[in-house]
């Protein structure tokens, strides 16, 4: 789990996730390289998952190596539940 709680604006588009999540409604995430956005759509859909919120998502990303890496942390997440994210 993460050690130190999520900036304002983290905490910001984590609610607006959830809010998307919850409404079915698109969301997209326009923040700057590095800022955390992969940890994000993880923790989010881990979220939505664990609470039937959802039964399956779609996650789109730039590239197979980064929507291949998301969907390890997110495996790892729920097979090895004392594993933290990377």
């Amino acid at each position: 789990m993460l050690d130190d709680a999520p900036p304002p604006k983290g905490k910001e588009v984590l609610k607006q996730m959830a809010d998307a999540m919850a409404t079915h409604n698109n969301y997209l995430i326009c923040m700057s390289r590095g800022s955390g956005k992969s940890s994000y759509i993880e923790c989010v859909t881990l979220h939505a998952l664990a609470t039937g919120l959802q039964k399956f998502v779609v996650i789109i990303s730039n590239n197979a190596r980064a929507a291949c890496g998301i969907l390890t942390d997110i495996w790892r997440a729920i097979s090895e539940p004392d594993t933290p994210f990377a």
